[in-house]
């Protein structure tokens, strides 16, 4: 009788397993390589390339699309879809728009202005991302994932830092070539 229920033991443990390893599995669950990608990558981007008409001004949100979160994504705009499926980039409108792919009818080319629009490196961040789950983690998440990789990573990879606030641009010539 004890084998028995340590084989049954055994074969729960190695379905659990191999379960969790599916495809369908990874690509539900974020990954931490994937919640990198947006403190790296993906939020630097949002802010440069989006949020501009979807998201600086609440009161001013284009297309009643607001990318300040992940909330935000998952409830749509005006077409009352959410605008990207966590796991599958394909099914994304965001993706859709974003690759200039999409049915223009439906999803129009993201951002509008052609000279805006995403590089092949940016594409395969969001594409990367969101079939990494499309995790969104929050302030202290990203404080940790910023603090994790400081040694690793350059400015021009998205790390903000901290300053006075302080403008060389408005300082007197003299005080700023010391």
């Amino acid at each position: 009788m004890a084998n028995g229920a340590l084989n049954h033991h055994a074969l729960l443990t190695l379905l659990l397993t191999v379960s969790a390893l599916s495809p369908a599995a990874k690509a539900a669950a974020p990954t931490a390589s994937a919640e990198e990608l947006f403190a790296r990558r993906i939020q630097p981007l949002f802010r440069e390339k989006c949020l501009a008409c979807h998201g600086d001004d609440p009161k001013k949100i284009k297309g009643g699309l607001d990318m300040r979160t992940l909330g935000g994504l998952l409830k749509g705009g005006e077409s009352e879809k959410p605008s990207i499926v966590p796991g599958k980039a394909e099914s994304s409108p965001l993706w859709l728009a974003v690759t200039r792919e999409g049915d223009a009818e439906n999803w129009a080319a993201m951002p509008p202005k052609e000279n805006d629009k995403l590089t092949k490196k940016q594409l395969a961040w969001v594409k990367a991302w969101i079939a990494g789950g499309a995790p969104w983690p929050d302030a202290k998440r990203l404080a940790e994932i910023a603090r994790t990789n400081a040694d690793n990573w350059s400015a021009e990879d998205g790390i903000m830092v901290k300053t006075s606030g302080a403008s060389l641009l408005n300082r007197p010539a003299a005080a700023t070539s010391r």
